[in-house]
Order: structure tokens, then C-alpha cells, then sequence
């Protein structure tokens, strides 16, 4: 059960991402689709990444590489290839300059958030301006 929320939940967030959109856009007709969707990403990365500045969202050991956050939102995939690609390389010059608790929380958390931030801005404002030429 918790494997099909894992996976459906970052859908189901994207989902009401572009739904916000298109009511923003029927009753703002001057709005631009991609601003729109690229602001309301933003706003969603960000209370993904909120917890983590109050030290939630962690597990307990030994299961505590994992951010729970992020399994919903941008979703484990995007979360594991920065981790494999990013973080880890990272890691062992991180750990040189910043504490054990420091170090795991910018690997963990702040890179795969401001790259799923930046990433995701990308994507969201080109399907917005896509939808944006159709939708006059």
C-alpha cells in the first residue's frame, strides 16, 4: 500500500499543481500559464524542503539517509538520481568542512531540493508556455 503512494503521490501533486494553474487562468485571463505553474512549483518544493529546517522529517536509524519528504514531493526518482549523481560524489568534501548532522542534511536534503527547484522551474515554465500558445 505504501509502495502505490509513493508512487502516486508526486502525480497526484503535479496534478493539482496544474489544476491550481488553470483556475488561475480562467479567472485571470491576463496571467501567463508559465508563471503561473513555475510560481506554484516553487511553492511546493519549498514546503517540501520546510521540515527539514526544523529537523522533521527524518526517520530513525537506521533509515535515516531518507527524507521523507521528498517521497512525495518531487518524488523518489528525481531524489535518487541526485543523490547517485551529486550527492554522493559531494559527500566526502562535505563531511571535511561541516559536522556529521551538517553534512548529511545539505547531501540529503538541500541539494536534491534546490536542483528538484531548479529542475522542475525549468520543466513546469516550458509545459506552461506550451500550454500557454494553445490556450488563447
Amino acid at each position: 500500500m505504501i509502495a502505490i503512494f509513493i508512487f502516486v503521490a508526486p502525480l497526484i501533486i503535479a496534478g493539482a499543481i496544474a489544476l491550481v494553474g488553470l483556475i488561475t487562468k480562467a479567472l485571470c485571463p491576463r496571467a501567463r500559464f508559465c508563471w503561473t505553474l513555475t510560481g506554484l512549483h516553487s511553492v511546493a518544493t519549498g514546503f517540501a524542503l520546510l521540515p527539514s529546517a526544523f529537523g522533521k522529517g527524518f526517520p530513525d536509524i537506521p533509515f535515516d539517509d531518507v527524507y521523507l519528504p521528498f517521497l512525495l514531493y518531487p518524488g523518489w526518482p528525481f531524489s535518487a538520481l541526485c543523490a547517485r549523481f551529486v550527492s554522493d560524489p559531494l559527500k566526502d568534501r562535505l563531511f571535511e568542512f561541516y559536522s556529521c548532522q551538517r553534512a548529511s542534511l545539505i547531501a540529503l536534503v538541500w541539494i536534491p531540493g534546490i536542483l528538484a527547484l531548479l529542475a522542475g522551474s525549468i520543466v513546469w515554465f516550458v509545459l506552461g508556455r506550451i500550454l500557454d500558445r494553445h490556450i488563447q
